[in-house]
C-alpha cells in the first residue's frame, strides 16, 4: 500500500490544528468546504489520502488568519496540477 491512512494523519492533524495551523485535503475536497466548512477535517478530508497542512499566519492588513490560510491553499491548488490519488 503505498500512500497516507487516515490513522497514519490522525495525530497529526490535531497537532497541527493545536498549533494554529489549517489541514485541508485535496483540491476538490478544498472547494467543497471552502465556502461553508473550511477549517473543518471532514470524513472526505480524512479519508481522501491527499492532505495539505498551513502552519498559523498572520492575515495581511483587512484579511483575517484564516482568510490568509485559505487564499494560501487556493495560490498552491491554482499552481499544481491535480492527481488522481493511487
Amino acid at each position: 500500500e503505498i500512500g497516507c491512512w487516515p490513522w497514519d494523519v490522525c495525530a497529526g492533524i490535531v497537532i497541527a490544528q493545536e498549533a494554529g495551523g489549517l489541514v485541508t485535503g485535496s483540491h476538490e475536497a478544498f472547494v467543497s468546504t471552502a465556502s461553508n466548512s473550511f477549517g473543518d477535517v471532514t470524513e472526505e478530508i480524512l479519508t481522501g489520502r491527499k492532505y495539505i497542512v498551513v502552519r498559523a499566519i498572520s492575515g495581511n492588513p483587512g484579511e483575517t488568519d484564516i482568510e490568509a490560510q485559505k487564499r494560501m491553499i487556493r495560490e498552491f491548488y491554482e499552481t499544481v496540477e491535480d492527481v488522481p490519488a493511487n
